[in-house]
């Protein structure tokens, strides 16, 4: 080496050193996905396992959620639609009807969601049906409609014959033939195997299935119980005492078959039993024995009680489904009152998504429609006349109309049955004006309900003469119409000319041709 020269270092590590390193950023790496490897294969086991149990448990729900599909045939029929009423999550609810319309094959196709069986009406005829198709034909030209179904056909005929007279009356025709509970028990149960009986020879000659058999038994069972329970209830409510015999009957009618199964609800009177069981059996029956007085001031408060009590009575979807059912009951009167609103709202909030609130939602926007009208005035064409507080007779009535010829609606704003027909008054009020004839619609409400009675001439558009009845006219009413009895059965259309009654009983304006061919008839008047 020469003085003040750089000594001569290498900038490169020796070739021993490189490899080594490389092999060690290897084997680093190689390690690395061994492990990565194992927690992939350990993750793919643990999803496959988590997946297993995922499915195993939903099993009961994939085996619950199956599909039913229906073939509905109609032949010769009036007019070419199929009334359908169908389940809503799983329960009876009434107002829950699809109108289909026939194709050009006269064949409809309904698909729904079922568990081992569900309860629908079709046409009237009740239907227990199953996952699956099913091809049904009705033909309007027979004498018997439904010609053909698939599956259970003999048990469904057999069914839709069955004795449908309201539970209320059959409990009072029991209680009348024999007062002693355990004779009335006996009764009902014998009743109840001899209906049984005709649907077991049916099972045992493979005529039904299992399941449909089980679906009739069920109800069989559940109508024997609400049948228990009225007797006691209905004696009750008209004497206000119970003896110890009744008093066991009513309790143990509830112990026996409590009201907790989902599937009672496709009983059309099971509604009815949980409202007695909670307001006249726990809240006013068993109150009493403990000396215990309701507060209840008016309607609101009677509205807000029922409707918490259900709520506190009762879990799960049975609670939804009983609160949504009083709303529609309370609703579908079209009483139009602002509590229901309130409460509808209140349900809302606990049910976000349940599947009774489209149902609901529609009377509720009639309420907010109804309330809203309130404010308006009555238009030219409705119109009161003067001073009918002091009508007090019909023939006193009529001579406001002496040389008229006028068709007469006498209504109520609490009949449902009144307000249906108003659906029909566009048509009958064109065929009136073109035969000039009036239209007097007579309300047979009480004082109290003057404010309700001028709401509803405008919110149904009622357009003629009006008049509210005071005692002594209505008891004139009942005199002429009724034969003098205290209870009077509305709507009732009446047709006078002249002074004088024509008609004292005609066809509803929901008749429509039948109608405006009777009074063309009666009046003897042109087409």
């Amino acid at each position: 080496m020469t003085s003040g020269s750089s000594p001569n270092i290498s900038t490169r590590p020796k070739t021993s050193n490189v490899s080594k390193l490389l092999n060690r950023i290897i084997f680093i790496i190689i390690n690395n996905l061994i492990e990565l490897i194992h927690h992939l294969i350990y993750l793919s086991y643990t999803m496959k396992k988590l997946l297993f149990l995922f499915t195993i448990s939903l099993m009961p729900f994939i085996l619950q959620a199956q599909q039913a599909t229906l073939r509905i045939k109609v032949l010769n029929a009036s007019n070419n639609k199929v009334r359908i009423q169908h389940p809503v999550d799983g329960t009876w609810f009434p107002e829950a009807v699809d109108e289909q319309k026939n194709g050009i094959d006269s064949i409809i196709k309904y698909t729904l969601t079922v568990n081992k069986t569900t309860w629908l009406r079709i046409n009237g005829y009740p239907f227990i049906i199953e996952p699956g198709i099913t091809n049904i034909v009705f033909d309007y030209g027979k004498k018997d409609v439904l010609r053909h179904t698939d599956r259970n056909m003999e048990g469904i005929i057999l069914f839709s014959k069955r004795d449908n007279q309201f539970y209320q009356d059959k409990a009072r025709t029991f209680y009348k033939n024999d007062t002693n509970t355990v004779a009335l028990l006996k009764r009902i149960e014998q009743e109840k195997e001899a209906e049984l009986k005709p649907f077991t020879d049916l099972l045992v000659a493979k005529k039904i299935s299992l399941n449909f058999y089980e679906a009739v038994q069920n109800y069989l069972n559940v109508n024997a119980v609400i049948i228990e329970a009225a007797i006691p209830m209905i004696v009750f409510s008209e004497t206000k005492k119970l003896n110890s015999e009744l008093d066991a009957m009513w309790t143990n009618a509830y112990k026996k078959h409590p009201l907790t199964n989902i599937q009672d609800t496709f009983n059309p009177d099971f509604y009815y039993h949980a409202d007695y069981y909670v307001f006249t059996y726990l809240q006013y029956y068993l109150a009493q024995k403990r000396g215990i007085k309701s507060d209840i001031k008016n309607e609101n408060d009677y509205f807000k009680y029922k409707y918490q009590c259900f709520g506190t009575t009762f879990s799960g979807k049975m609670r939804e489904y009983l609160m949504a059912s009083f709303l529609q009951n309370e609703m579908m009167q079209n009483k139009f009152q602002p509590v229901l609103l309130e409460l509808f709202n209140d349900f809302e909030k606990q049910y976000p998504r349940s599947h009774f609130t489209p149902y609901l939602q529609t009377h509720a926007t009639q309420i907010e429609a109804f309330n809203k009208v309130k404010k308006t005035s009555l238009n030219q064409k409705q119109k009161i006349i003067a001073d009918y507080g002091k009508i007090d007779s019909f023939e006193q009535l009529l001579r406001q109309f002496k040389d008229k010829t006028v068709f007469i609606d006498i209504w109520a704003t609490w009949c449902g049955p009144c307000k249906e027909e108003f659906r029909y008054n566009k048509d009958l009020e064109q065929f009136l004006t073109s035969k000039d004839i009036d239209i007097l619609f007579i309300s047979t409400d009480k004082d109290e309900a003057d404010e309700q009675w001028k709401t509803m001439i405008k919110y149904y558009n009622l357009e003629g003469w009006h008049i509210r009845t005071n005692k002594a006219l209505l008891q004139d009413l009942k005199n002429k119409f009724w034969a003098g009895k205290n209870g009077y059965a509305i709507p009732r259309y009446v047709l006078v000319s002249r002074g004088k009654v024509v008609n004292a009983n005609t066809f509803r304006p929901s008749d429509k041709e039948q109608l405006y061919n009777q009074l063309i008839s009666e009046l003897k008047i042109g087409l």
